[in-house]
């Protein structure tokens, strides 16, 4: 058995010593006669020998070995082939990114689902002033769910009905945005309470971005910028102004003062969202964190001041009269949710004891409805009351003093 190796691919070959030739069975090529005796016969061969003998008329002339690729440089071949594919891929979808955007389809305001928040997470509180001590929330999207909520947004308490000429409520939020109810997911509002004349802050949040053409359209003058966005000057009637701040596509902040109103004002407005756990005010956040965790409408406060409060309750149907002892409380926070029956919740940390009782007093004297349950809780060492009612099936308009 003559052992010898392929000139052409290397590979070893086996063939019977009666044979006189062979083919590989790896390259397929037709290995010289002289290859075959072993290695001391391949020696001793020279160049010239290995091609074909010339004496012979039938025997083929030996091919040239083929140059094989390596499996390294196919492997670095197939990368570079991908890569310049992934390039290509990623330039393509960049350049094509704003024209592919203008084809996506438009998914009405009304179908978009919301997700109840705490008050705390509201994206609106972002946009108050840090110094507020007075917060208040409207959960408007979750509030048109029922039928009941509707008629919580539509009570003239909300709306300003029965307010007179000079203060319009919620009603001025649609004349001056030309937006619906439908189109709000929440609205919060601010105010700094310390004996001055207070700056009042509403941020209004959409639920879908908001058409800018359509909101220049309702201001007779032209918007002048702030923070590189819209701002427009807002007339109130008989006195007092402010303005309308488009800080981003969902977003809206409106700034009133019952006096004259300047642009330096809008400096207590932050230019850009404020993280979450910044939004309020440390002693205003606890009280949030603790006191409202689920709430359609609700109010906290926390103010050195409280004298100065007068009717801001009013925004709180059960306690609009008569006039609660505001200049004995310290903190206090309500909150009113519907969920099958309307809930009133609140709490208010008094400075005394004299405090506790006139609060105690106030709480049982207001008049409920028919089947509604009251529940009044003071804690003399805590000097803080707490208080529940529950209105089963009641308009929220049958609250009466």
């Amino acid at each position: 058995m003559n052992r010898t190796t392929c000139p052409y691919c290397n590979s070893r070959i086996s063939l019977p010593a009666t044979e006189d030739r062979a083919r590989c069975p790896r390259c397929g090529q037709n290995v010289p006669a002289a290859f075959l005796a072993g290695p001391a016969a391949v020696s001793s061969v020279s160049p010239a020998s290995v091609g074909p003998a010339p004496s012979s008329n039938n025997a083929q002339p030996a091919p040239r070995p083929r140059k094989s690729w390596s499996n390294r440089w196919l492997a670095a071949l197939f990368v570079l082939l991908m890569g310049g594919m992934a390039v290509a891929a990623l330039t393509l979808a960049l350049g094509t990114l704003k024209s592919r955007k203008t084809r996506d389809p438009k998914v009405p305001a009304t179908i978009g689902a919301t997700r109840a928040l705490p008050p705390a997470e509201l994206p609106a509180l972002a946009y108050l002033p840090e110094d507020c001590n007075l917060v208040a929330g409207i959960h408007v999207a979750d509030l048109l769910k029922s039928a009941r909520g509707k008629r919580l947004l539509a009570s003239p308490r909300l709306n300003g009905s029965d307010q007179g000429s000079n203060w319009q409520g919620l009603n001025c939020i649609e004349g001056w945005t030309g937006l619906q109810a439908s189109a709000f997911d929440h609205v919060a509002l601010g105010a700094r309470i310390d004996g001055d004349v207070p700056h009042l802050v509403a941020v209004l949040r959409t639920r879908q971005p908001y058409r800018l053409e359509e909101l220049a359209g309702r201001f007779p003058g032209k918007a002048f910028p702030h923070h590189k966005r819209p701002l427009f000057r807002i007339k109130l009637q008989p006195v007092g102004g402010g303005y309308l701040w488009c800080a981003d596509e969902r977003t809206l902040v409106l700034l009133l003062r019952p006096d004259a109103v300047k642009i330096e004002d809008m400096d207590r407005v932050p230019a850009f969202p404020r993280q979450a756990d910044a939004a309020l005010a440390p002693p205003l956040r606890k009280i949030v964190d603790e006191h409202l965790r689920q709430a359609d409408i609700w109010l906290a406060g926390d103010v050195q001041r409280p004298e100065t409060l007068g009717n801001l309750l009013r925004f709180v149907p059960i306690l609009s009269k008569p006039s609660p002892p505001m200049a004995q409380a310290r903190s206090f926070a309500v909150s009113a949710r519907e969920d099958g029956e309307l809930t009133i919740l609140g709490f208010v940390s008094v400075r005394d004891e004299v405090g506790l009782r006139a609060w105690r007093e106030f709480l049982e004297s207001v008049a409920l409805p028919a089947g509604a349950t009251r529940r009044v809780i003071p804690t003399a060492e805590r000097k803080q009351i707490d208080f529940q009612v529950r209105l089963p099936a009641v308009q929220i308009q049958d609250v009466q003093p």
